[in-house]
């Protein structure tokens, strides 16, 4: 997506009713001290498909993330000024500005999921791999989500698609939930030994990026529209 010819040629091609960018940089730290990159794919790449779906005139559905708030309140609305602490969450806040500037049909979706991954490298496999291999973990009982499941998120972004809705949406589960409480529950939802679970304070451990405590989000206004 970098490529902005490369983006035309695809969408030429394939001449699809709704373009929906899973594309995206989220190594946090590595983009911390990594800005070029994390703009070049999280912003500028977006910027090249927006400008491809307005020229043919698509439907495009941006997938953002609850990083772009700072995290002090939590339990942000979409009419909440996002101020992001770190360079991912403000290169996908910009892609965020590009998208509302060049298309008429958008819609941005700011979400948090869990799933397993190809990669084997995100939180939930984190977790589950940890726990089989008797591993203690400390769940930070300081940070706060409200995140929702791969296969619900998929079925919810597709009714989007139908969707005549413009602008930002929040995508998340009705409450919000600690890192801390998330790791238990995916410990019994396996019968993973949740003896190896301790609770921490984020504030003890030295990342290079910062990282917001309460991304929570509210769902209120995506439930009445799927």
């Amino acid at each position: 997506i970098k490529d902005l010819k490369s983006c035309s040629e695809v969408v030429s091609k394939f001449e699809p009713d709704v373009v929906i960018n899973c594309s995206a940089r989220t190594d946090i730290d590595f983009l911390e001290k990594n800005s070029q990159i994390s703009y070049d794919v999280n912003s500028e790449g977006v910027k090249n498909l927006a400008i491809v779906t307005a020229k043919y005139k698509k439907k495009f559905i941006q997938i953002s993330t609850d990083s772009v708030f700072d995290g002090i309140k939590g339990r942000y609305t979409e009419e909440d000024k996002p101020n992001p602490v770190n360079v991912y969450a403000k290169s996908k806040l910009l892609a965020e500005k590009y998208v509302s500037e060049i298309c008429t049909d958008y819609t941005i979706v700011r979400t948090n999921f869990y799933g397993f991954s190809i990669k084997k490298n995100n939180l939930l496999d984190w977790i589950v791999k940890n726990l089989k291999n008797n591993e203690k973990i400390i769940g930070f009982n300081d940070v706060f989500f409200s995140p929702v499941e791969i296969s619900n998120l998929n079925e919810i972004i597709l009714d989007l698609t139908k969707s005549n809705h413009n602008g930002i949406l929040h995508l998340a589960s009705d409450e919000k939930i600690s890192k801390f409480e998330f790791i238990k529950q995916v410990s019994n939802s396996f019968g993973l030994n949740s003896n190896l679970i301790s609770e921490g304070s984020i504030d003890k451990i030295n990342f290079i990026a910062k990282r917001p405590k309460d991304t929570s989000l509210k769902n209120n206004k995506i439930k009445k529209i799927t």
